[in-house]
């Protein structure tokens, strides 16, 4: 089990279990957890699954090529949606969960991970893996969901991309994994085609509100002998695109076990890669040392002191 903290995402605290329904708690106050484009995935024709649910009055629903049409958000008032369509190979469950009704914890019903996970045998290792092993995940704030991508190593090697709609309360599979590492035995981030490769995401994961994307750096990506690379990818929310963003300019920082935080003030990504804190710049693409570890801990250190 895996849990993940979210901010400004009506107030709650959300707990994933891979095999299980979601659990939230309610809580009174904000609170957060410490290239060039490539298109996502499509699924195989005729295929497709029912696209999400879009959001309120502009959502972006999803859909499997040759599948059902994307769904369009409803308002609140009853007005339609303009719902987008989607990439390839959605799936959701129905929904019909609520929310807390008071402060604590409740169930939010028919929000398994495995009611849509990809029903293809030949990825390797197994999709609940998505939470199980060392993943993180980001709250999208723009549509209210929470985004979780994971998997990596040997645990699993499909890459597509999940989120829990805290709107319609239904569980997401944004699009379709693309082909898995043709070579088991290398650790690369960057798959055939220009996908990024199934990985160990930590604390990688941030949300970018203003460029509306998520941003991944690092991670232990799938392969046989394990191992971390130090790629750096932004993943677009709206239409569920990769792309390859390794920085031209400065860094990268080093590849590990990554925790990154997002900057309101200064727009600019954190990224301590265990040897430096850094700063990543998604306008100008361009990764710089901010301050080394050794300082980090010398300012907590007399911080606490006083």
């Amino acid at each position: 089990m895996a849990m993940t903290r979210t901010k400004r995402m009506s107030g709650w605290v959300v707990v994933f279990t891979s095999a299980a329904a979601v659990w939230i708690s309610g809580c009174g106050s904000e609170d957060t957890g410490a290239g060039s484009d490539v298109s996502s995935a499509t699924g195989p024709a005729g295929s497709g699954a029912q696209g999400a649910t879009g959001m309120t009055g502009a959502g972006a629903g999803a859909t499997g090529a040759g599948g059902a049409s994307a769904s369009s958000g409803a308002a609140g008032a009853g007005a339609a949606g303009g719902g987008q369509s989607g990439t390839g190979g959605g799936a959701s469950t129905n929904g019909g969960g609520t929310l807390c009704a008071a402060l604590g914890w409740c169930e939010i019903t028919d929000t398994k991970l495995a009611d849509v996970c990809p029903n293809d045998p030949s990825i390797e290792g197994s999709c609940l893996n998505v939470v199980y092993a060392w993943s993180g995940g980001i709250a999208d704030e723009k549509r209210e969901r929470l985004i979780v991508w994971g998997g990596g190593h040997n645990d699993y090697w499909g890459n597509e991309v999940y989120a829990l709609d805290l709107a319609t309360l239904k569980m997401l599979r944004l699009n379709s994994p693309s082909a898995q590492n043709p070579t088991p035995d290398s650790c690369t981030g960057t798959l055939p085609g220009g996908m990024p490769n199934s990985r160990h995401t930590y604390n990688g994961l941030s949300y970018l509100p203003d460029a509306d994307r998520m941003f991944v750096f690092s991670g232990a990506p799938a392969c046989k002998p394990g191992g971390f690379d130090d790629d750096t990818w932004t993943l677009d929310l709206a239409n569920v695109s990769w792309s390859a963003k390794d920085p031209t300019n400065g860094g990268p920082p080093a590849g590990g076990v990554p925790t990154t935080a997002y900057d309101p003030n200064t727009k600019k990504v954190l990224v301590h890669d265990t040897t430096a804190l850094w700063r990543y710049d998604p306008g100008a693409n361009c990764a710089s040392v901010w301050a080394s570890i050794a300082s980090v801990f010398a300012r907590l250190s007399k911080a606490l002191a006083k």
